[in-house]
């Protein structure tokens, strides 16, 4: 079978690899479509941060049961299903407080164990057990349901964050999870919700995408001052939330003077190793009784929520990906890290 092989900072070789062996208590998932993720194009350009982890990435996986074990339970040949990215121990603090992204023995698909860009692979007990698998609801394709284990990030941050009715929400990133933050926000009742890129090609891909959702403002901070615009818009109060959803160290600094006294600032993603040092004025958290929130993952709970979300067309899945042939991998990344394309989804 034809498996896409992340061989070095990169390379990725489109390459014939060993059928996939089903195991007793486990099941073959034949692959039907797979997201790239920002953590896919990091490995692609860097390589594999885990040493001697995964040699296939790809954790945003939908797909046909082929073979079950004879001791798996639960599972047909047949059955739609959709992953997402962890596997949790099960038996540690976190895991036992019900907080199993906080996990601290977390393996993540496509990273620590190989993923989804190939056509079949073997999913394991522990993955059936401490994984992530939901049916695929009847409504969605495998190419939008791909779009599921991102969407889960956003849901659970949202709720982290309180984000909701008649708010101001400033998000900081125009990539696929800055738009889809964008777009929920306007779900939950935001009242006015302001886009800042400095991109200027992805803001125009952000804008094709957004059409038509009411998103209020599109800023390139080095053509206008974010800030200032900000405190004009809200009668000098603020944003009810800002949401830092790239990885500019720098903007996290400025989140915190964008958003009103007890708003809140969500650090979304990582950021790079020596450049993750944040300078925030402290007397600003101080006096304005700023939070500063951390979101990473999500409870389990969320992809079934975003399954039924996407089914729903509560976002619409459509708007934000853009399908590439297996062997097209290289070019999917390279479009997506030059902000060409939103989400690029695999398909065999």
């Amino acid at each position: 079978m034809k498996a896409a092989l992340l061989k070095g900072p990169g390379r990725i070789e489109i390459a014939e690899s060993p059928e996939p062996v089903c195991p007793s208590d486990g099941l073959i998932l034949e692959i039907k479509a797979c997201g790239l993720c920002g953590g896919d194009v990091r490995a692609y350009s860097f390589g594999n941060s885990v040493p001697g982890g995964a040699e296939i990435m790809g954790h945003e996986i939908t797909g046909v049961v082929s073979q079950v074990g004879r001791e798996a339970r639960g599972y047909l040949p047949g059955d739609r299903l959709a992953f997402a990215a962890d596997i949790r121990c099960g038996g540690c603090h976190y895991c036992r407080s019900g907080l199993p992204n906080l996990c601290e023995k977390l393996q993540i698909l496509g990273k620590h164990v190989n993923g989804g860009f190939v056509e079949r692979m073997t999913v394991t007990a522990e993955v059936l057990r401490h994984g992530i698998v939901n049916p695929l609801p009847d409504d969605l394709s495998f190419v939008q349901g791909a779009l599921s284990e991102p969407f889960c990030s956003i849901l659970s941050s949202h709720d982290y964050l309180g984000v909701g009715f008649g708010q101001t929400v400033v998000v900081i990133g125009a990539g696929p999870m800055g738009c889809l933050h964008a777009a929920l926000a306007k779900v939950r009742g935001a009242f006015a919700v302001i886009l800042s890129e400095k991109s200027p090609g992805r803001i125009e891909v952000a804008k094709k995408a957004l059409t038509g959702l009411g998103i209020e403002a599109f800023i390139n901070p080095d053509e206008v001052d974010l800030e200032d615009f900000i405190r004009e818009s809200t009668h000098g109060l603020g944003a009810d939330v800002a949401i830092v959803a790239c990885a500019v160290p720098e903007m996290a600094g400025a989140a915190v003077r964008m958003v009103k006294k007890r708003g809140v600032v969500g650090i979304f993603g990582g950021f790079p190793e020596g450049r993750d040092q944040l300078k925030i004025d402290g007397n600003i958290l101080h006096y304005g009784e700023i939070r500063i929130v951390g979101n990473f993952s999500y409870h389990p709970s969320y992809h079934r929520l975003s399954l039924q979300a996407l089914a729903g067309r509560i976002i619409n899945p459509d708007r934000f990906i853009t399908v590439y042939p297996l062997a097209q991998l290289g070019q999917a990344v390279l479009d997506a890290r030059e902000g060409r394309i939103l989400k690029a989804v695999l398909v065999p």
